[in-house]
């Protein structure tokens, strides 16, 4: 059901974040956040991921595989070659 897809997306991003062996500067001051699948990068802005060209010198970023991405999507119930905004449309829609 989806409490059960809810519960799992927040475990395994909790154990994602866990895990982040990240020595990236990060900023004193800054709210935006970077994700980094591999060799893309993207944005956060207005609850939408923009792709990015380059990674500011200072960020605050997560970086995770391609795997990792396809089996979120797998779990959303998108097609695993989806990008990060299917992600987020459909926990928006999960009550």
């Amino acid at each position: 059901g989806n409490p059960t897809k809810l519960i799992k997306i927040f475990l395994q991003l909790e154990n994602l974040i866990k895990k982040q062996k990240s020595n990236y500067p990060k900023p004193d001051v800054s709210d935006e956040l970077y994700v980094k699948v591999e060799d893309d990068i993207y944005r956060l802005h207005k609850k939408k991921f923009i792709k990015e060209v380059i990674l500011p010198n200072e960020a605050n970023v997560i970086i995770i595989s391609k795997l990792a991405l396809a089996n979120s999507l797998k779990i959303v119930g998108k097609p695993e070659d989806g990008d990060l905004n299917q992600i987020l449309k459909a926990l928006r829609k999960e009550k």
